[in-house]
């Protein structure tokens, strides 16, 4: 799933949200993408082949370091 504030979704939500974002805003809105340590590498790998298919190219990664870690 994916979350956008404190609000979990879909992959197939976060993508027609940022298409309808691209559709007001343009292709130069930029995305933040965030994991910890336990988020696989292809969770991540399909949030930035979803901004691909929106056509959004300003994308971040940002990484959460976890209490206990």
């Amino acid at each position: 799933y994916v979350v956008i504030g404190k609000r979990k979704m879909s992959p197939r939500t976060f993508q027609a949200i940022l298409q309808k974002t691209v559709n007001r805003y343009g292709t130069g809105v930029p995305v933040v993408i965030r994991g910890d340590r336990e988020v696989l590498h292809q969770h991540i790998s399909a949030l930035t082949d979803v901004c691909k298919t929106v056509g959004i190219w300003k994308v971040k990664f940002a990484a959460i370091i976890s209490e206990g870690s």
